[in-house]
C-alpha cells in the first residue's frame, strides 16, 4: 500500500502488507512482520528493530537504510540503490543480501545462510559473520572481520584495522588483497586468480591453497604454513616463515613463472617438500632457531635452488634434486644430505655437515672455493667435484661411478684431503695444484678402478693400503 509522502511510528507495530513513501519511513518501536514484506522509500530506521516472524522482509530506500538489529527473518534483501548502516545483530534462517553499501555504525553481527555484500565501509567496527559471506565490493576501515562458513572474494580488497579470519574455505572471484593487523586461513580455491597477504603481525596459512595463479605474503609479520600451497604462478614469502605443519609448495609455473621465493628465515620441526620448474630462492637462514624435519627440492624441469642464507639446518634429511646456487658461505647440516642436481658455488665455500649419509652427484659441481664433508658418516662421490680452493673429505667415501676431485687452486689452497678410508669399484681421479693427502685405507673393501694423482701437486700417504683393479 501506499503510505503518503514520509511516515513515522513511535510505538510497537505489526506489518502484513508492503508500504511505499514518496520520502522517508521512521519506526521507532519494534517493527513484527505477519506476512512477506517490501519496504520503499527515500529512506528508512528501525531504531528498535524488527521481528521477522519467519518471513521475507525487503528494504527498497533510495536513500539511508538505518537498521540496528533483526530477529527471526526468512530473507533479507536491500537492495533500493542507496546506503545501508548497521549495528547490533541481524539474524536471517535464510539468506541477507546488501545490494547497496554498508557503513557500519557499532560492532554488527550477521547470522544467516549466505550473507551477500556489495562493499563495506566499517568505522573501526568489528564485523562478524556466522554462515557463508560473499563480498562484491571493497571492504575498508573493518577492525576486525570473522566469517564463520565459506568465504567467496569478489572484490579487489579487503582492508582492516584489526584481524581477518576466515575459518572455512575462501574462493577468488578476482585478484585480491588482504591487508590488516593478522590473518587466518583454512583453505583457499584461487580460481586462477593473484592473492596477496599483507599483515602486519601474522599471516596464518593452515590448509591446503589450490587454483591460485599467484601469491605473495609480504607484509612486516611472519606467515606460518601447514599444508600444500599449490599456485599455477609464482609463491613469494618476504617474511620469517614458521612450519607449524609438514608443508608442500608447488608451483606448476615454468622459468620465472614457477618461482617459489622465502625471502627470510624458514624455522619449524617439519617437512618442507618445494616442487618448482623455476628458482626455488632461500633468503634467510633456514632452521637456524627451529631446525626442519626435513628439506625437500624436487628435479624440476630447469628449476634451481638459491641457498643465500648461509645456513640449511634439519633434524632428518635434506635433498636437492635441483641444480644449487650458493649466494653465501653455506653450511647444510642434518642427518643425510643429497645433493643431485649439482651445485654452482660462486666463489662460497660450502660445508656438508651429515650424521648419515652424504650423497655428491658431480653432475655439475663448481665454482665452489673450499669444499668441507665433515658431518661423521659416509660419502658417495661421483662425477667431477671442481673448486677453486680445497676439497676436504673427514668421512669414509664410497664411489659411486667414476669420480674425478679436481682444485684449480695453488699451495695449500689447492689441497685435496682424505682423511678415511675410500672404496667403490670406479675409477678415482685427483687434479690438484696443492697436496693430496689420503690417510686411510683405499680399496680395503672394494678395490677401485683406478687411482690417478696429477703431476701437479704432491701426495702424501697415510694408511700403507691401497687396492685398485687397474692402474695407479
Amino acid at each position: 500500500g501506499s503510505g503518503g509522502k514520509n511516515l513515522e511510528w513511535t510505538g510497537t507495530t505489526a506489518l502484513a502488507i508492503s508500504l511505499t513513501t514518496t520520502e522517508t519511513q521512521v519506526y521507532g518501536g519494534l517493527v513484527t512482520l505477519e506476512a512477506n514484506v517490501t519496504l520503499a522509500g527515500t529512506a528508512g530506521t528501525f531504531t528498535t528493530g524488527v521481528n521477522g516472524a519467519g518471513h521475507d522482509l525487503t528494504l527498497s530506500f533510495s536513500g539511508v537504510t538505518t537498521l540496528t538489529g533483526i530477529s527471526n527473518v526468512k530473507d533479507l534483501l536491500v537492495n533500493g540503490g542507496g546506503t545501508t548502516q548497521l549495528s547490533g545483530t541481524v539474524t536471517t534462517s535464510g539468506t541477507q543480501t546488501y545490494d547497496e553499501p554498508v557503513t557500519l555504525t557499532g560492532n554488527t553481527t550477521l547470522v544467516g545462510t549466505t550473507v551477500s555484500l556489495a562493499g563495506v565501509t566499517g568505522g573501526s567496527k568489528n564485523l562478524t559473520i556466522t554462515g557463508n559471506a560473499q563480498f562484491d565490493g571493497v571492504v575498508a576501515g573493518v577492525n576486525d572481520l570473522s566469517v564463520s562458513g565459506t568465504t567467496a572474494l569478489n572484490t579487489a580488497s579487503i582492508t582492516t584495522i584489526g584481524s581477518q579470519t576466515y575459518q572455512d574455505a575462501v574462493m577468488l572471484g578476482a585478484n585480491t588483497v588482504l591487508t590488516g593487523n593478522s590473518g587466518s586461513f583454512t583453505t583457499v580455491a584461487g580460481g586462477g586468480f593473484d592473492l596477496t597477504l599483507t599483515f602486519a603481525t601474522s599471516t596464518a596459512i593452515d590448509g591446503d591453497f589450490t587454483g591460485i595463479r599467484n601469491l605473495a605474503s609480504n607484509g612486516t609479520g611472519g606467515t606460518t604454513l601447514s599444508g600444500t600451497v599449490e599456485t599455477t604462478g609464482t609463491q613469494s614469502y618476504s617474511n620469517a616463515v614458521t612450519l607449524i605443519g609438514n608443508t608442500t609448495l608447488t608451483s606448476t609455473g615454468t622459468a620465472a613463472a614457477g618461482n617459489v621465493t622465502l625471502g627470510s628465515t624458514v624455522n619449524g620441526a617439519f617437512d618442507l617438500t618445494i616442487n618448482s620448474s623455476g628458482t626455488t630462492t632461500f633468503g634467510g637462514a633456514v632452521g637456524g632457531t627451529a631446525a626442519l624435519l626435513s628439506l625437500t627440492t624436487d628435479a624440476g624441469t630447469g628449476g634451481t635452488v638459491a641457498i643465500n642464507g648461509g645456513s640449511v639446518k634439519t633434524t632428518g634429511a635434506q635433498s636437492y634434486g635441483e641444480q644449487s646456487s650458493l649466494g653465501d658461505n653455506t653450511v647444510l647440516e642434518g642427518s643425510a644430505g643429497t645433493l643431485s642436481g649439482g651445485v654452482t658455488g660462486n666463489g662460497k665455500n660450502l660445508t656438508l655437515t651429515f650424521g648419515g649419509l652424504t650423497t655428491i652427484t658431480g653432475t655439475s659441481f663448481t665454482g665452489l672455493n673450499d669444499l668441507l664433508v665433515n658431518g661423521g658418516g659416509t660419502v658417495n662421490l661421483s662425477g667431477t667435484i671442481e673448486t677453486t680452493g680445497t676439497q676436504t673429505y673427514s668421512d669414509a667415501v664410497t664411489l659411486t661411478a667414476a669420480t674425478t676431485i679436481k682444485s684449480t687452486g695453488t699451495g695449500a689452497a689447492g689441497d685435496v684431503t682424505f682423511s678415511s678410508m675410500i672404496d667403490g669399484g670406479f675409477a678415482l681421479d685427483i687434479q690438484r695444484g696443492g697436496t693430496t693427502t689420503l690417510g686411510g685405507a683405499i680399496g680395503v673393501g672394494t678395490p677401485l678402478a683406478s687411482l690417478t694423482t696429477d703431476a701437479g701437486g704432491t701426495t702424501a700417504l697415510s694408511s700403507g693400503t691401497i687396492t685398485t683393479t687397474g692402474n695407479q
